[in-house]
């Protein structure tokens, strides 16, 4: 399940959720009664949500959940690319930008609560080994590269094909990688 935002829907029944920011009149803390897929989302029931204007007012929030709640739920089952075919179908490939051309390739991919993150050796290169043992750092037709994490969500993948990925990244998401 996707949300409106590109990153994995978490929601399931029986799940205890926290509206934030709170509301100052109405529900604040809730569980999730039902999920049910429409054609353009889901929509999720919600115990003491009963009227439209109650519905209404959550508009625009978050629903927040405790990570432990969340921790037993197999993410690659519910997400509709598993974890392994993205692996599979995304390492080895180079990864360019619109904005800031070519990033590097793909190294390896991390598993992470919210989506996979794409490690990508930036620097350009066709040969990728290990420098220092831990992943840190790549040793690429004699260059050290530093690795650069691109959380693999709709917004910033524009095109993938067999060897090549093409990114529209957020502003200071590469500076964050320095």
């Amino acid at each position: 399940m996707v949300g409106p935002d590109g990153l994995p829907l978490r929601l399931y029944e029986g799940l205890e959720v926290w509206v934030v920011p709170p509301l100052l009149e109405g529900v604040r803390h809730t569980t999730v009664t039902s999920m049910q897929a429409q054609a353009k989302g889901y929509v999720a029931t919600l115990e003491g949500v009963e009227h439209i204007d109650a519905a209404r007012s959550l508009v625009g929030r978050s629903l927040l959940a405790r990570a432990h709640d969340l921790e037993s739920i197999d993410f690659a089952d519910l997400d509709p690319e598993s974890f392994e075919a993205i692996e599979r179908s995304c390492v080895g490939c180079l990864v360019t930008d619109e904005e800031h051309g070519v990033l590097g390739f793909v190294v390896r991919v991390e598993r992470n609560p919210a989506h996979p993150l794409l490690v990508v050796a930036a620097e350009e290169a066709s040969v990728v080994e290990a420098v220092d043992g831990e992943g840190g750092e790549y040793q690429l037709e004699g260059q050290v590269a530093r690795e650069v994490l691109i959380p693999y969500v709709d917004e910033f993948i524009v095109a993938r094909g067999d060897t090549m990925i093409e990114t529209r990244l957020p502003s200071g998401l590469l500076e964050l990688n320095r």
